[in-house]
């Protein structure tokens, strides 16, 4: 079972495989655009973590798609693509616990039972 804090630090280096994806010249050029297009709406790390501190019951939109989206994007590489050893691993390791497609859809509605703090808490192992 994932825990909140570690689906925080996934959705935090699922950004910075966004970066690594948008930056490999070994992968094709509409994967890298993707990867750079989702890093536009992504939530950094202090967007999260003040999400979380304010306890909200909705992520704003444009992060819960592109969370989403980008699950699905690594999801595809993962299945789809030739990666070197370095860059599987860190792909693994940021799906071993992001957030399984049920919860990214439903951070894209307003929910009105379950806060955000509910489903993510800070990293124990990360400071800002």
């Amino acid at each position: 079972m994932t825990m909140p804090c570690e689906r925080m630090r996934s959705l935090r280096r699922g950004g910075e495989l966004l970066r690594t994806i948008s930056r490999n010249e070994e992968l094709n050029a509409d994967l890298r655009y993707r990867a750079e297009q989702l890093l536009a709406d992504y939530p950094t790390p202090a967007e999260l973590l003040s999400l979380v501190e304010s306890n909200d019951m909705v992520m704003p939109i444009r992060w819960a798609e592109s969370i989403d989206a980008a699950g699905c994007l690594i999801e595809s590489i993962r299945n789809g693509c030739l990666l070197d050893e370095a860059l599987m691993r860190n792909l693994l390791s940021t799906l071993r616990h992001y957030p399984e497609y049920w919860l990214r859809r439903s951070w894209c509605e307003p929910n009105l039972v379950f806060p955000i703090r509910f489903w993510l808490l800070p990293e124990d192992d990360f400071d800002m």
